[in-house]
């Protein structure tokens, strides 16, 4: 499952590779060095060959050992793929899914083989898992993508706006995105009707009263009735939150409001939404043309004004969520709060913002929960895990 990134994540369990595959190819890459190494020390013999011949009748009898010893025994009527736990950490939705979203207005989109379908909060599917690809509800609708083309169902899973776009999004603000053949994109209404026609290269959904558009190579900003409020003029934009939008104009990223006015000058080589007041950006480093991946510099955190209020010393840092921000030390991730004071210390492979009191942590490789003072309340036992929503939270755990 995937921590809000400010756009339209994949499933968080995509992300994740195999770690047995890993550790297959690793195990043989161990033993291939290995056996090179003694062989030139002078550590190999051979093996006459009556007693290679008698060996290889016990092939097929050692490699399962050898597996079983390596890798351990699929346990008997065991649960594996990705299910539901609550705070408590029951498992109420036990792991049965090859993917899952967190759950929104009551469903939670689950994938079992290649479709896609939805579960209420006790795991019953009410929606048939017929879809080639999904995402969670907003405002009563879904998109759904059945074959190359996408649609919006309702909570009873009726196709209420047939799949006919290349690409969708949700819908905010009662508007959604939608993109048609020949790659133009507009906006339609929860009727289906286009409101705005598609005339953009490229658009986000509508924030702050705004959506971010593209034209001709440069970003702007439409109003709901699909007039340019802001001329596209940014070498690229991102969404509005609490008032002010981060923009990049050449190889710097600052901040603007809602007429376009520059609030705070392009300054920084990378930044982030506003977030409880606050946004990071990142000094020194390099990032893509989107942003956010960024090589090298320090991130810190300012405030609306663009004033330096934690002054930039992390690797990596995300926006603030619950009082709280993760933010990355070396190779180690912990949580600040908005007065940089580290109140857990950097401690975990990986770390989601909080979501509903708890925050997801990585310990080895393994996942669990902790609370705001640092204690681990939910044991680190998943193989991956989401944020808690609407009271359950997605975990994945792996035959083992």
């Amino acid at each position: 499952m995937s921590s809000e990134k400010g756009y339209e994540d994949y499933p968080k369990g995509a992300k994740v590779k195999s770690q047995r595959s890993q550790s297959t190819q690793n195990n043989v890459k161990t033993y291939q060095r290995d056996f090179s190494r003694d062989k030139q020390e002078g550590r190999v013999r051979m093996v006459p060959t009556k007693i290679r011949l008698l060996s290889a009748k016990y092939v097929l009898i050692l490699i399962p050992i050898v597996l079983v010893t390596l890798f351990g025994s699929p346990k008997a009527g065991g649960t594996n793929g990705w299910g539901y736990i609550d705070q408590n950490q029951r498992m109420v939705i036990n792991p049965q899914f090859d993917f899952a979203w967190e759950f929104s207005e009551g469903l939670a989109g689950v994938k079992i083989g290649d479709k896609w379908g939805y579960i209420d909060l006790t795991g019953k599917v009410v929606i048939t898992p017929r879809f080639d690809s999904a995402w969670r509800f907003s405002g009563g609708l879904a998109w759904v993508k059945i074959g190359d083309k996408c649609g919006y169902i309702d909570r009873t899973g009726e196709m209420v706006i047939q799949a006919q776009f290349t690409c969708a999004a949700k819908f905010t603000e009662g508007l959604a995105r939608v993109k048609m053949e020949g790659g133009r994109c507009g906006f339609i209404d929860k009727a289906g009707k286009m409101v705005i026609d598609p005339q953009f290269d490229s658009a986000w959904g509508f924030s702050d009263g705004l959506a971010r558009v593209k034209i001709g190579g440069k970003w702007g900003y439409i109003d709901k009735t699909g007039k340019l409020v802001i001329d596209p003029q940014f070498d690229f934009a991102r969404e509005f939150n609490d008032g002010l939008a981060h923009v990049r104009m050449g190889d710097k990223w600052g901040y603007i409001d809602q007429t376009g006015r520059p609030t705070i000058a392009p300054q920084y080589d990378c930044a982030w939404k506003f977030s409880e007041g606050l946004a990071p950006v990142n000094l020194g480093g390099r990032s893509k043309e989107e942003g956010r991946i960024v090589k090298g510099g320090k991130w810190g955190y300012i405030d609306k004004t663009g004033r330096i209020v934690i002054k930039p010393q992390f690797d990596s840092a995300w926006e603030f969520s619950e009082g709280l921000a993760t933010v990355r030390m070396g190779d180690k991730w912990g949580y600040i709060d908005r007065t940089g004071q580290a109140v857990i210390s950097p401690q975990f492979e990986s770390a989601w913002r909080f979501s509903e009191g708890l925050g997801a942590v990585k310990v080895g490789h393994r996942w669990g929960y902790i609370d705001r003072t640092g204690k681990i309340v939910i044991k680190t036992i998943f193989d991956d895990a989401g944020l808690f929503s609407q009271g359950l939270a997605g975990v994945m755990i792996r035959n083992r």
